[in-house]
C-alpha cells in the first residue's frame, strides 16, 4: 500500500464518495472549525504544604474526558515548577483528583504523558499553568481554532486538502488525518488508518494523501495526536464538513485532545 505524508485537519462524519478512474479533479468539499471542539483542561490548588490537582473544573464540567484513555505502558503524571526545579508529584487517572506534598512552593504545576517511571517530563505536556489556577492545553481554546478552514478533493487514489488558520499545537502533538472505510449503508466498514501528520503553516496548506486501494467510501477526519497513548484515533476534531456542525448543538464544555501512539 503507497501512502505519502499526509492530509487535514478534521474532515467530519460524512461519507465522501472517491471519483471513477480517469475522472477530472472532483469539485472541493468545504471544512469549517468545530466550535465545539474540547480540549483538555485541569485546576491546581495549593492546601497547605499539598498541591491539589483536578479535572473537575467547575461543578458541572468533568474535563477528565479530555484526557484520552492511555494504552498499558503511559500513565498521565503531575509535576510541580519552582524556579529551576521541577518535582514530581505522582502519577494519576484524570477524573480523581490528585493530591500531593509539597517541599517549598510551586510556581507551576503541568501533567505530562509519560512511559514508565520518569525523572523528568518528557515533551508531552497535556496542561498547565499557575500553581493556583487553570492548567491549560498551550493556552488553546475553541476561539483559537476560529480562523481555521479547509477544502478536500477527493480522487482516484489520492485526497488534496488546502487548509488555512490551524494554530500551532504544543510540542509533542500534531495533527493527523485518518481514513475510515465505510459501506454503502453508512456504516464503517473497516478500522481508522491513520494516513499521516498535517503540518501548519508556513510549513504548509497544502497535504496529499496516496494510496492506490483506496476506498470508494471514506469518512475522514483529523484529529490532534500526543507522541503518547493508547494507539488508535482520538476524538478531538478541530474542522468538519460545514452541515456537520448541528450534531454537536445538545453538546458542550470539557475536555478532548489526548495522547496516541501510533
Amino acid at each position: 500500500m503507497k501512502k505519502t505524508a499526509v492530509v487535514v485537519y478534521a474532515i467530519g462524519l460524512a461519507v465522501l464518495p472517491c471519483c471513477a478512474p480517469g475522472a477530472e479533479r472532483p469539485e472541493g468539499v468545504t471544512l469549517e472549525n468545530n466550535p465545539f471542539v474540547k480540549l483538555p483542561r485541569a485546576h491546581a490548588m495549593p492546601m497547605g504544604d499539598d498541591v491539589m490537582i483536578s479535572t473537575v473544573v467547575d461543578p458541572t464540567t468533568d474535563a477528565s474526558v479530555g484526557f484520552e484513555g492511555l494504552n498499558a505502558d503511559h500513565r498521565y503524571h503531575a509535576w510541580a515548577k519552582s524556579g529551576g526545579d521541577t518535582k514530581h508529584l505522582g502519577s494519576f487517572t484524570p477524573g480523581v483528583d490528585l493530591e500531593a506534598s509539597l517541599a517549598g512552593d510551586a510556581d507551576e504545576v503541568l501533567v505530562s504523558i509519560e512511559e514508565g517511571t520518569p525523572e523528568t517530563p518528557s515533551s508531552t505536556i497535556v496542561v498547565s499553568g499557575d500553581a493556583d489556577g487553570e492548567l491549560t492545553f498551550g493556552a488553546l481554546d475553541a476561539v483559537a481554532f476560529s480562523g481555521a478552514r479547509a477544502t478536500a478533493f477527493i480522487g482516484d487514489g489520492f485526497i488534496d486538502l488546502d487548509y488555512e488558520g490551524l494554530p500551532e499545537l504544543p510540542e509533542g502533538y500534531r495533527y493527523e488525518l485518518w481514513a475510515t472505510p465505510m459501506g454503502m449503508d453508512g456504516a464503517p466498514a473497516g478500522d481508522p488508518i491513520a494516513a499521516g501528520a498535517l503540518d501548519t503553516p508556513p510549513a504548509g496548506s497544502m497535504a496529499r494523501f496516496e494510496d492506490e486501494e483506496l476506498p470508494h467510501q471514506l469518512d475522514l477526519r483529523v484529529a490532534i495526536e500526543a507522541a503518547g497513548g493508547r494507539g488508535s484515533m482520538s476524538d478531538t476534531f478541530c474542522l468538519e464538513i460545514v452541515h456537520a456542525h448541528a450534531r454537536h448543538s445538545s453538546g458542550g464544555g470539557g475536555g478532548g485532545g489526548g495522547g496516541h501512539d501510533h
